[in-house]
């Protein structure tokens, strides 16, 4: 990829209900139009427009990154808090492989059949017992601080990013990951320090 490329990791399609508009055909078009070698879709706590988002990635030429922006339950995703304040945070999740895909599919299937709570909800239990193949950024204004997170697994921060390097852009706040294939932004500056 060259080093000028830009990735959208975190956007909405019309499959994000009351959030979202944009529609599969004219991303593709973009995408296209600004030689973006690949593009995320990360609608809200679901998959809806997943297989319609590979097909027509495959068709532009532009390598599709299946994700979604889930619920977080601070405690478990079985509580039902009185309001829909305290009921969930963001945190966006990227398919790495079929492996991440796999259990993005039984993270989200848990949330919608288990954690309905105003929006379909996982847990920090859930997400770690599914992380592989799975990379998380919190770089949404609503996501928890990951780093806080005292029951996440050794397992589940290695495989979100404890590895992938970290180092600062000059003149921001947000730290840039860069593992070989994938370009990620995290709103937390030293991420990967931390956990």
């Amino acid at each position: 990829m060259p080093r000028d490329s830009f990735v959208h990791l975190h956007l909405h399609t019309e499959y994000s209900l009351l959030d979202g508009s944009i529609r599969m055909k004219e991303l593709m078009k973009k995408a296209a139009e600004f030689k973006m070698p690949a593009v995320a879709i990360t609608d809200h706590g679901n998959l809806f427009g997943a297989i319609e988002f590979y097909q027509e990635a495959q068709s532009a030429g532009v390598k599709p990154i299946i994700g979604c922006e889930a619920y977080i339950a601070p405690g478990s995703h079985k509580d039902r808090p009185p309001s829909r304040r305290d009921s969930a945070y963001h945190f966006t999740l990227l398919a790495e492989n079929e492996t991440g895909y796999r259990n993005l599919l039984k993270l989200l299937t848990a949330a919608h059949l288990d954690g309905f709570h105003y929006v379909p909800r996982i847990d920090k239990e859930l997400l770690s017992a599914h992380a592989a193949g799975l990379i998380g950024l919190s770089g949404c204004l609503l996501a928890p601080r990951i780093s806080s997170w005292k029951c996440t697994t050794t397992a589940w921060k290695r495989n979100a990013c404890a590895t992938v390097p970290c180092r600062k852009l000059p003149g921001t706040s947000v730290s840039d990951l860069l593992p070989r294939t994938t370009f990620i932004f995290c709103a937390e500056a030293n991420m990967t320090r931390t956990m």
